[in-house]
């Protein structure tokens, strides 16, 4: 379907790569016919399919022919490690404001915490990435820039890990505050209290241990979309990861990036949901015990 769209979709890559010279009809011709795009479809998605086998990801057509095998090993370092850093912050605040909203359920603080992060999960990146500038950077003086990529460990990183965290965070807190309240109102809990153990010892040993298997769901799922998702985020930022990338083969109709990005996005969270099944039989026992009831 993506190669398809790509191919059939409007749109010309080669205006993108001669430019003004695109005007002129015998260069264009010559360009294309020595990229190949004026061969049949079937045929330039078969050598695309046969080039996939032998583990060549084929070459970028704006970028001069260069290799996207070298062009990912170059991108997803950074992708990753800001998909990693977005995702802690992520599960960290939405965890801590999770359990907050289910301890203090139905009062003024639970009301304040569901309704703001639904209000900034909301936001679309590309309002929210200028405002946190705004507030960040010229108002309070607390990051010099955010512009480029230096590292996980450099001031940088702060937006744009605040804002990939930010897309999730409203479905994380209400997961574990409904995960919670459901998981309290179990017999286990109550003869837990009717033994006399502490209520902090109840929370930790009992509640957040079983309400965490639906939470684990979301979990895995949001990593690769944390990692492949972050088109918005790279661009305004400049940072030339994964996301960059995708959005430099959609802007330019760059057949073989788009196929690439597309293969790799989708590769990423089908084995996140493989990630997500085995982790179940490790995180509750039930689910081992009910798979051997079932065989």
């Amino acid at each position: 379907m993506t190669f398809v769209l790509a191919h059939y979709g409007p749109g010309d890559p080669l205006m993108e790569l001669l430019q003004e010279a695109y005007w002129d009809e015998e260069l264009r011709e010559r360009v294309r016919h020595s990229l190949g795009l004026d061969r049949p479809f079937i045929v330039q998605y078969g050598e695309f399919l046969g080039r996939l086998m032998q583990g060549q990801l084929g070459y970028s057509i704006l970028s001069g022919q260069r290799s996207i095998n070298v062009m990912l090993a170059k991108a997803w370092p950074k992708s990753i490690q800001l998909g990693l850093v977005g995702m802690f912050f992520w599960f960290v605040s939405g965890t801590i404001l999770g359990i907050i909203a289910a301890r203090f359920h139905n009062r003024t603080i639970d009301y304040i915490i569901v309704s703001t992060t639904v209000a900034v999960s909301t936001i679309p990146t590309f309002v929210l990435a200028p405002m946190l500038m705004i507030v960040f950077i010229l108002k309070l003086g607390w990051i010099e820039s955010s512009i480029g990529w230096e590292g996980i460990f450099s001031q940088k990183i702060i937006l744009p890990m605040m804002l990939i965290g930010f897309t999730g965070t409203a479905g994380l807190v209400r997961q574990w505050r409904s995960s919670i309240l459901e998981t309290i109102s179990q017999d286990y809990v109550r003869t837990a209290r009717a033994k006399g153990l502490t209520e902090r010892l109840i929370i930790v040993r009992h509640v957040l241990r079983n309400a965490f298997t639906p939470i684990l769901t979301i979990t895995a799922a949001s990593l690769g979309g944390f990692i492949t998702g972050s088109i918005f985020v790279e661009q305004i930022f400049n940072i030339h990861g994964f996301g960059w990338l995708v959005w430099q083969g959609i802007i330019g109709l760059d057949y073989p990036v788009l196929m690439i990005t597309t293969l790799f996005s989708a590769a990423i969270i089908l084995f996140m949901n493989l990630v997500v099944d085995i982790l179940y039989g490790v995180v509750d026992p039930r689910v081992r015990v009910g798979e051997r009831a079932r065989r």
